[in-house]
């Protein structure tokens, strides 16, 4: 990206941060205890109670007038035990079509947009150690969903950054 000058702030920014979530929705709310005893969390890798399985992946929205930009959030999935167990025992492979494409449920409230916990995406891998991608699966009409879909503005993206602290 090139340098901008922002259209709220004024400032000159290098970059779009990555909005990023510690650990899934129901992790967060959670209190400390619970925490402790239920999960096991890592930086890119969750379980809770042996029986819900979530990755840590990249969730992108480009930008319309900055070819090869997005606005990316750090989101969690929630996935089978089966795809989860493969993908801890592959996500370093080089080659990440070993995994294949899979399914998953996005287990964070991505804040500014409605409802987005449980919304369908499709997992890309990306072996290397690399995080995977995220593309919704539009089955259903929501904002985020199109905005992936059709793109946002820069000034869009530097707007919803801003009102949600990301800057």
């Amino acid at each position: 990206m090139q340098r901008f000058t922002c259209p709220v702030c004024g400032n000159r920014h290098d970059d779009l941060p990555v909005y990023t979530f510690e650990g899934p929705a129901f992790w967060k709310a959670a209190d400390p205890e619970t925490r402790a005893r239920d999960f096991k969390l890592g930086t890119d890798l969750c379980e809770y109670k042996d029986e819900h399985f979530l990755i840590r992946g990249r969730l992108p929205v480009m930008i319309t007038d900055s070819p090869g930009d997005t606005l990316e959030f750090g989101v969690w999935v929630a996935i089978s035990r089966d795809n989860f167990e493969r993908y801890r025992d592959t996500h370093l492979d080089d080659a990440p079509s070993t995994l294949g494409v899979f399914y998953g449920w996005l287990a964070n409230a991505i804040p500014g947009y409605e409802d987005t916990v449980n919304l369908k995406v499709q997992v890309q891998p990306q072996g290397f150690g690399l995080r995977p991608f995220f593309a919704f699966v539009p089955e259903r009409e929501h904002k985020l969903v199109r905005q992936q879909q059709d793109g946002i503005t820069l000034d869009e993206a530097m707007r919803w950054l801003h009102e949600r602290g990301g800057f």
